[in-house]
């Protein structure tokens, strides 16, 4: 770390992260205070100067072993053989975590390929709540499409015709954005168990499409050509079953909402 290559990389990073909308500061060696006694009294002044930055072998083993002689640094901004060190960044209150983590990471990984043997990496409950969205969100890009396919294969193999894979599929797609729709007007955040509600609704609701268009494929190919009587004859047929099974899930996902955990109260 105690090279002017690496210091000057470090207080470059430090400088650009105190510049992101929604920072309040950026701490680390380059740009914390440090206090010295002299003789006229307590001298506060940068723990690095900014001559240091270019200074010689010599005056940068001064320096680092002046920084890893004082506990304050050693251990909390410079670890303990001073090969790492931490850019403590505080967010304010009111800043967009999740866009100032994602601020945090392009600018880090930027600044990472212009030092071959640097390597950087982002902690904190703000960083791991940015990388796990952004993990659900290529999950749910991936695995609906996916879902969705499946459903379709297999309703093409059991019907063998667009009318028997429209109708079933709609109702759930219909459904899944009515859902999706109603979490963005009451707020409901996509959580690590939320974001499994696109697939899960495409794979359960399914069934009951399946129900209702193989009961009238049944009377269809018995002769029963009225499209009115072969609604009516279908739901007379599966119409309770259908409506007792989706009752029997409604009152499943219902019971998530006495959950005490917020994650699973939202997904109910």
């Amino acid at each position: 770390l105690f090279t002017p290559a690496h210091l000057q990389f470090l207080d470059r990073l430090t400088r650009e992260l105190q510049q992101v909308d929604g920072v309040e500061h950026a701490i680390s060696l380059t740009n914390i205070l440090d206090v010295k006694r002299i003789e006229e009294g307590m001298q506060v002044a940068n723990l690095i100067a900014p001559q240091q930055l270019v200074a010689g072998p010599p005056q940068m083993q001064v320096l680092r072993d002046y920084v890893l002689s004082k506990s304050q640094y050693r251990g909390v901004l410079v670890d303990e053989q001073g090969k790492r060190a931490i850019v403590m960044v505080r967010i304010e209150e009111r800043g967009d975590k999740e866009l100032v983590s994602r601020r945090m990471q392009e600018i880090s990984a930027r600044l990472s390929r212009t030092l071959p043997n640097v390597r950087t990496y982002i902690a904190g409950l703000p960083a791991s709540m940015y990388f796990a969205n952004r993990t659900m969100l290529a999950d749910v890009k991936l695995l609906t499409p996916l879902v969705g396919l499946l459903i379709v294969l297999t309703l093409l193999l059991s019907f063998r015709s667009a009318r028997g894979v429209f109708l079933p599929l709609s109702t759930v797609v219909l459904s899944s954005l009515a859902t999706l729709a109603a979490m963005a007007l009451l707020e409901i955040p996509f959580t690590i168990i939320t974001t499994a509600l696109p697939v899960v609704l495409l794979s359960t609701g399914t069934a009951y499409g399946i129900h209702l268009v193989n009961a009238d494929r049944e009377l269809s190919i018995a002769g029963i050509n009225d499209a009115h009587q072969r609604v009516i004859r279908s739901l007379e047929k599966v119409g309770v079953a259908v409506v007792l099974s989706a009752l029997t899930t409604i009152a499943g996902f219902s019971s998530l909402i006495t959950a005490e955990l917020t994650l699973i109260r939202d997904f109910g």
